[in-house]
Order: C-alpha cells, then sequence, then structure tokens
C-alpha cells in the first residue's frame, strides 16, 4: 500500500528484492538467539515510532509505471499503510507476550524498516545505486 522506490528495470528489483528478503530474514535468525524477549520488545517499540512516522509523512510513494493521481485513492493508500504498520506491530506484540518466535519477530521488524526506507529519498538513492552497479556490471540493457 506504500509504493517506494523502484528500480528502472524490474529485473533489478527482483535481484534486489532476493537478495534483501533472505538477508533480513538471516540477519534476524543470526541475532535473535542473543537477545532477550525485552530486548526483541526494545526492538519492535524502537522501530515502531520511525517506521510509523516514515510511512504516515510519505506513503504512498508512486513510481512512473504506479503513479497515485486521484487524492481519495493517495489518501485511501496511506490510510492502508498506516493501518498495516499498527496491525503488524499489535501482532508482534501479541506473540512477544507469548514468547513465540522471537526471530521471526524480529525479521518482521526489520522489514518493515526496509520497507520505510524505500520511501525515504535515500531508499530511491539507493535503488538508483543498484540500477547503476548492475547496468555496468552487464545484467540489464
Amino acid at each position: 500500500f506504500s509504493g517506494g522506490a523502484h528500480a528502472k528495470s524490474p529485473l533489478t528489483c527482483i535481484l534486489l528484492g532476493t537478495f534483501i528478503t533472505p538477508l533480513l530474514g538471516k540477519a534476524a535468525a543470526l541475532t535473535a538467539p542473543f537477545l532477550t524477549p525485552s530486548g526483541i520488545g526494545l526492538i519492535i517499540a524502537a522501530g515502531f515510532l520511525p517506521s510509523l512516522v516514515v510511512i504516515w509523512r510519505l506513503a504512498p510513494v508512486d513510481s512512473p509505471a504506479k503513479p497515485v493521481a486521484a487524492p481519495e485513492q493517495r489518501r485511501k493508500l496511506r490510510f492502508l499503510s498506516v493501518t498495516g504498520v499498527l496491525l503488524i506491530t499489535a501482532a508482534q506484540l501479541v506473540y512477544l507476550l507469548k514468547g513465540q518466535a522471537h526471530p521471526i519477530l524480529l525479521a518482521i521488524s526489520l522489514g518493515l524498516w526496509w520497507q520505510a526506507f524505500t520511501l525515504t529519498r535515500s531508499g530511491h538513492w539507493f535503488a538508483t545505486f543498484t540500477d547503476n552497479i548492475i547496468k555496468k556490471g552487464g545484467v540489464s540493457g
């Protein structure tokens, strides 16, 4: 619902997603065993507010391939984006209180942070940077 930075080539977007998503999951799986439940809770809370603010202020971020033209559609997508952040965080807290799935809870937080990052100017710069690296490597063209 929130949109975000896109590479110029669908192939680059797929490659980036294919690399980043497992990387975030692996980072969570390797890190979570060293964290206490309160540490995971702190990470969830620390990432919630910045993610919520970024998504509230910037979503939906459209792209030339998927423009958001109508103000009503923009409001609806923003509402759904913010609602998604609230529901995701609430679900994380429920599972945290049950003492379950700490690596998954951490992975969800990392994914939420990544999505918020893709809405920012830095996220767009990163997509452009990745495009340029892959283009120079001859993957797209």
